[in-house]
């Protein structure tokens, strides 16, 4: 193998291995490892990329490409793209990732906290009449409320598209930003 085949290799394989990491990475927020894999790739390359390259690259059967690619569009943390000639679809990355950060936390998280929220409060209200046990089960529960209260103002902090949670998440996800 030549050197250039080498180096390429040794891309490559440092390629799958972010990828790697990212699909780790976002399938401990609740994300399929595939859809974290599936972004990285399409993040990392300099080219819009085809579903059958994708599956290649990442070891995906197509049709499981395919689903993701569906959930990946739906979220709007990557495009279709189009190259003259081509009959095809492919694929782009959204770059900013402050801006996919912020929307996971606007239509996921929030909406989450906000039904634990509700429930917490249900529940609070409930255990007042319950007598000595439910006095003290209503104090925890209002403990749990008030910590997720406070998380869910964190949130909305950094979903906050004009506060500065958001200026807090672009400072650190610049795109075009390397420091040796």
């Amino acid at each position: 193998m030549s050197e250039m085949g080498k180096g390429a290799g040794r891309i490559e394989k440092s390629r799958l291995e972010v990828c790697d990491a990212v699909g780790r990475l976002l399938e401990l927020w609740g994300f399929r490892r595939n859809l974290g894999r599936i972004w990285a790739l399409l993040y990392l390359r300099s080219e819009p990329v085809g579903a059958a390259e994708i599956a290649l690259s990442l070891g995906m059967s197509r049709g499981s490409t395919s689903m993701s690619l569906q959930e990946l569009l739906r979220w709007g943390v990557i495009r279709k793209s189009w190259k003259p000639g081509e009959r095809k679809d492919f694929f782009e990355a959204e770059e900013d990732v402050a801006k996919v950060i912020v929307r996971v936390l606007r239509e996921r998280e929030l909406p989450a906290v906000d039904e634990a929220i509700r429930s917490l409060e249900n529940e609070e209200k409930k255990l007042a009449s319950y007598g000595p046990e439910g006095k003290r089960l209503r104090k925890r529960t209002a403990d749990l409320l008030r910590t997720t209260r406070r998380g869910r103002s964190l949130i909305r902090a950094l979903a906050d598209p004009r506060g500065p949670g958001a200026a807090f998440l672009h400072g650190f996800t610049a795109v075009g930003e390397y420091e040796p």
